[in-house]
């Protein structure tokens, strides 16, 4: 027997039974592992895209319902000057004390009408406000009442009012008052946008940012004190997706993209929803890197927890590979010994 040439694969045995150990132990853990790691990456991606489309859903249904409040407030209230004045609000009829109280109660049992009117064919009748009337606030009225002379309703844009602390976000809202279909007068209001701001502001927690437009790109609504009212912001990637989207798609969206800042093109995940009954949209992003922090925390965690298990098997594994090897180590050495 030519123990030279059996000593080496007697050597060679050992790592034998480890690679097979490896294999076995390894294995089934790393196809388990990248399995249970690709589930929870993927479940946790899908809760933040959920929370952003819940955000940007439940503000858009939020600015619609308040819509049709006003909406039916103004209904109302043109009903109850039809029958206050009988249909008639020419010459001195339209500066009685009854529709002058009707004008200031709407405003009064409202939060978020700033200025309320009711004008006369000739531009002319009471008012009642929180906040007074500025030249681009009477633009906007003077703008209203012909269009409302046609039958028509007016919803106009978003307008900052006052500056500094004093500063407010508009929007005016008129309809005409006609009675048996003969125009007789206008009902208008201006809507206080804070609310939205502020609602917005809460929202905008974990590094999400997000905003209101309208079709044009021009914003409306933000939190972000360094944005202003009536900015393009038409080289946002969500604001270009919602404008391409029409305005007849009501579909709400989330997706990954790249925003250029600075030369830089930065991982991000946004979703807008449609404001129904309006041409805006509310949109919510934030960077992949604090949408998706948990999902890169669970990866290091993972990988933690992988480094510690194949330490552990090769640990096991030469362990058991010695067990094994060692007796047969033994009867070669034995056999060397009844050979000499």
């Amino acid at each position: 027997m030519d123990l030279n040439r059996i000593l080496p694969e007697r050597v060679k045995l050992i790592y034998l039974f480890l690679s097979v150990l490896l294999f076995v132990g390894m294995v089934p853990l790393y196809i388990f592992g990248t399995k249970v790691v690709d589930d929870s990456r993927q479940r946790l991606k899908d809760q933040e895209r959920l929370q952003q489309n819940n955000v940007t859903r439940t503000l858009s249904d939020e600015i619609t319902e308040r819509h049709r409040n006003l909406h039916a407030m103004l209904k109302n209230l043109g009903s109850s000057v039809q029958v206050a004045s009988g249909g008639n609000l020419t010459g001195k009829r339209i500066d009685t004390p009854e529709l002058k109280a009707l004008v200031e109660s709407f405003v009064n049992q409202s939060d978020t009408v700033a200025y309320a009117t009711l004008l006369n064919d000739d531009a002319k009748g009471p008012q009642a406000y929180r906040l007074p009337l500025d030249d681009f606030m009477r633009r906007e009225l003077a703008h209203a009442f012909q269009t409302t002379k046609s039958g028509q309703e007016y919803h106009g844009q978003a307008l900052s009012s006052g500056s500094g602390k004093d500063q407010h976000t508009v929007r005016l809202h008129a309809i005409p008052v006609a009675p048996g279909g003969v125009f007789v007068g206008m009902l208008g209001a201006f809507v206080d946008l804070q609310f939205l701001n502020l609602r917005l502001k809460d929202v905008s927690q974990g590094g999400l940012e997000s905003f209101v437009v309208d079709s044009h790109g021009r914003l409306i609504a933000t939190a972000d004190k360094s944005l202003s009212v009536g900015q393009d912001m038409s080289a946002n990637e969500m604001v270009r997706a919602y404008m391409a989207q029409g305005q007849n798609n009501q579909l709400v969206v989330t997706q990954e993209f790249n925003q250029n800042d600075n030369g830089r093109n930065i991982p991000m995940l946004g979703t807008f929803s449609p404001v129904r009954e309006h041409d805006w949209a509310v949109i919510a992003e934030k960077t992949q890197a604090d949408a998706y922090a948990s999902v890169f925390q669970m990866q290091r965690y993972a990988f933690f927890v992988a480094f510690a298990a194949v330490v552990i098997i090769i640990g096991l594994s030469v362990y058991f590979a010695r067990s094994i090897t060692s007796p047969i180590q033994t009867l070669t050495a034995s056999s060397r010994a009844i050979a000499r």
